[in-house]
């Protein structure tokens, strides 16, 4: 993966398309999330999904190997966000934010946020129609592309 600015979508894909979209601009590289993926990576609003994974990708960051889980709004089956988390075994490359910084600027912010035991930082970066968002520490590191407003 190149780290250029996204442009309101995201590698092959383009914000607002249905699964069955997403799926053939993918040429045979996405394939759909099993249950358990849509189990454990569907967003909540409290106890209501709002975005839930409906196709899952092998993707590569400067050499980590990656899941990407393209994410549709669930009331509206439109692509939102896709998330990028290391396989096991993986982590994200420890220059991303650098690189990052290079393809999109100055992060617009960044929050540090504790529990007990756990440490984590996201840096945010807008490019656009599109917010991106890197996490690290805490239980693991992910970097998302959503459409901003999402």
């Amino acid at each position: 993966m190149s780290l250029e600015p996204a442009h309101a979508d995201w590698e092959w894909t383009r914000w607002g398309m249905t699964p069955v979209q997403a799926m053939s601009a993918s040429q045979g590289k996405a394939l759909s999330a099993t249950s358990d993926e849509k189990k454990r990576r569907t967003y909540r609003k409290g106890f209501v999904p709002i975005r839930v994974p409906q196709l899952v990708a092998d993707h590569h960051v400067q050499g980590a190997e990656l899941v990407a889980y393209l994410l549709f709004d669930i009331d509206s089956a439109k692509l939102v966000c896709v998330d990028l988390l290391p396989k096991a075994g993986n982590t994200l490359p420890g220059d991303l934010k650098a690189s990052l910084t290079t393809a999109y600027g100055k992060p617009a912010g960044e929050e540090e946020k504790q529990l007990p035991g756990l440490h984590w930082t996201t840096t945010t970066w807008i490019a656009g129609s599109d917010r991106i968002e890197l996490q690290q520490g805490g239980l693991g590191s992910k970097l998302q592309y959503c459409q901003r407003g999402s």
